[in-house]
């Protein structure tokens, strides 16, 4: 089923602290200079990680909006780790949005149920999402701070005159957190 997804809520925490940037790239604590940059630098290696990986690896509010009538009665939802269904809506044929109240959602199999019938009028629909992490993802971790040190060192991606490659240390790294990767 077609998917796509919309951040409704940033994260307000990230996988990366300021301090664990800092040391990473080995700036004085005390040197703030370049405490903006390098925050906005954690929150796109975390975003790289997660488009990767095709999963989330902090809490936020995502929207996945799906193309087409609903499923029969079970939604497999395409991200691991979610923490919680927040709301299901749909437009119906006359472009109205509709709100579904009858469903559960079981966190063990990101499975959302109805607990009737899908309605059969949906001409796409959209389910919001608190996302949660991976217990334990150290290996997620340290890929983000590997392209977060390649951002701030190069502060760029085009380089003139030599080969600009992907770090296949990142990729090692995310490889075993990736789901969903499709053929």
């Amino acid at each position: 089923m077609n998917y796509k997804t919309i951040t409704i809520t940033a994260p307000t925490v990230e996988p990366i602290t300021l301090a664990e940037a800092k040391d990473q790239l080995r700036v004085e604590q005390a040197m703030t200079v370049d405490d903006d940059y390098i925050t906005a630098l954690i929150s796109v290696a975390r975003d790289r990680a997660e488009n990767y990986c095709n999963r989330y690896f902090s809490a936020q509010k995502v929207g996945i909006v799906y193309m087409g009538a609903f499923p029969a009665s079970v939604l497999t939802l395409p991200f691991p780790d979610l923490a919680s269904v927040d709301a299901v809506t749909y437009t119906d044929t006359n472009n109205q949005t509709q709100t579904l109240s009858g469903f559960t959602f079981n966190s063990d199999t990101q499975q959302l149920v109805a607990t009737g019938a899908f309605p059969t009028d949906a001409v796409n629909f959209k389910v919001v999402v608190t996302t949660g992490a991976p217990a334990d993802f150290p290996g997620a971790k340290l890929a983000m701070q590997m392209i977060l040190t390649d951002l701030y060192e190069l502060r760029t991606e085009s380089v003139l005159g030599v080969s600009v490659a992907v770090n296949p240390a990142v990729d090692l790294h995310l490889h075993q957190y990736r789901v969903n990767e499709g053929i």
